[in-house]
């Protein structure tokens, strides 16, 4: 189906004439209120929007994403187009402009055809919003597609567009995207301007993309990357990041490679999990000339000093950006009223000791990423639980207190269900855990990297 054209074939049959964008949009839209609605992957799905801008599509545009439909996660402003961040009190509002993010894709030809579901600000571990409701698995709609980025997962992995955009604070991009069997990638902090949200943390947040093909999600990247005055981490980065910066050599060789510690549990399910990512490394190593060796990083300190940050700069955030205004506290999740009683409750000497904290765990992976080019681990110690069950263990947030580039890719399935393995470079190498996951897919793809659940 056209819908689950990668972005090559996709423009190879625009240019070509086999199809039109049109014809493209019209079939992702199905797929949207189809197989999406029953997997509650999206917020929202513009079906008037998407064909009148498919129907202006020319051949001749040879802009990277010219004609290509692409889903947005709901808390990143589309101008004109309804964004809620999944709250019911805001299924009215309409931004006034776009982030700047999606600016750029709009600049780059981009459709945006849908609003993906999330948990209500993407603030929680809730399998879905109270606004669209639980987001569900492709492998199993029994079982959760993550938090909070759910519904790009779920839509991607299902094969509802190539490619959805989506935020990662604290692994909402790479845990949904672990569960759900595609690849995820998160940017490192400022690499992607982040202006234009309900009050997303800019020390934390990173807008990255989720698709099933390592080259496709390169190409959205490259397109949204590149200094802006609105978020001055972004400013480091002196110019976009390109194509071929990324691709620039046959992928990536004789790599030293930290390995973290799984963190499965010691039951025949972990046990089969442990065994399918030594399997991996083992090909890695004969394959890739892998150098690993086992490393261990306490993230302790980190993680209380993320939630310390993270709580009251989101606070602090949405009230700037005028969010918390328009809501009703008393009628949100428990899990939002509790962050932001805890965000009120943070001393400037808190806050003082958690920064620090956070530089000396920043040098703290300066010392091992002196002594190797990438860590890996497993994205998540476990399968995607049922909506009836908590999250399974995963450690992911530290990354995002250091600004790391990370991704998801998948290793393989246990017990039916996809498997993610986690790639970690240091701030400012996003290219070469981009390369690395080109390389995985090419390896690995024979063993079920680009596997799809059954439709």
């Amino acid at each position: 189906m056209l819908a689950r054209l990668t972005l090559e074939q996709a423009a190879h049959g625009l240019q070509t004439g086999a199809w039109r964008a049109r014809d493209i949009v019209d079939d992702v839209l199905r797929q949207a209120h189809g197989r999406g609605a029953a997997l509650g992957a999206f917020v929202s799905v513009f079906d008037a929007h998407a064909r009148a801008l498919a129907d202006q599509h020319d051949a001749a545009d040879v802009r990277a994403l010219a004609g290509v439909p692409v889903s947005i996660k709901d808390d990143l402003f589309t101008a004109g187009l309804p964004t809620t961040g999944g709250c019911d009190q805001l299924k009215d509002f309409v931004p006034a402009a776009d982030c700047t993010a999606v600016a750029r894709l709009r600049q780059a030809g981009a459709i945006v055809f849908g609003k993906t579901n999330l948990s209500d600000f993407a603030m929680s571990m809730a399998h879905g919003s109270t606004l669209a409701g639980p987001c569900r698995n492709p492998w199993d709609p029994l079982r959760s597609a993550g938090a909070s980025s759910s519904g790009a997962a779920s839509a991607v992995a299902a094969g509802i567009g190539a490619v959805a955009v989506a935020t990662d604070s604290g692994g909402s991009i790479r845990y949904p995207a672990a569960l759900c069997g595609v690849l995820g990638f998160a940017p490192s902090n400022g690499r992607v301007p982040r202006h234009g949200s309900f009050g997303a943390n800019n020390l934390f947040c990173a807008i990255g993309v989720l698709g099933r093909d390592a080259r496709d999600v390169a190409t959205v990247l490259c397109a949204m990357t590149g200094p802006d005055a609105s978020d001055p981490e972004s400013l480091r980065f002196k110019a976009p990041l390109t194509i071929d910066e990324v691709f620039d050599t046959e992928g990536p060789a004789a790599l030293r490679i930290g390995l973290l510690p799984t963190g499965t549990a010691p039951t025949p399910r972990g046990q089969a999990i442990d065994a399918l990512f030594s399997a991996t490394l083992s090909t890695l190593a004969r394959e890739l000339a892998w150098a690993t060796d086992a490393i261990e990083l306490d993230t302790t300190a980190a993680a209380t000093a993320f939630k310390l940050i993270s709580d009251r700069d989101r606070l602090v955030l949405m009230a700037r950006s005028g969010t918390l205004a328009r809501l009703n506290e008393a009628l949100l999740p428990d899990a939002l009223r509790l962050r932001f009683e805890h965000a009120r409750g943070v001393t400037d000497a808190d806050h003082a000791a958690a920064m620090a904290d956070r530089a000396a765990f920043v040098h703290t992976l300066d010392r091992l990423f002196a002594t190797h080019d990438l860590l890996i681990g497993l994205t998540c110690a476990d399968v995607a639980p049922l909506l009836t069950e908590a999250a399974p263990p995963f450690d992911l947030a530290w990354t995002n207190l250091a600004g790391c580039p990370a991704a998801s890719v998948p290793l393989g399935l246990v017990d039916g269900l996809p498997i993610g393995l986690h790639i970690v470079a240091r701030p400012g190498h996003d290219a070469a855990v981009l390369k690395t996951c080109a390389a995985l897919q090419a390896l690995l793809a024979p063993l079920g990297f680009s596997t799809s659940p059954g439709r």
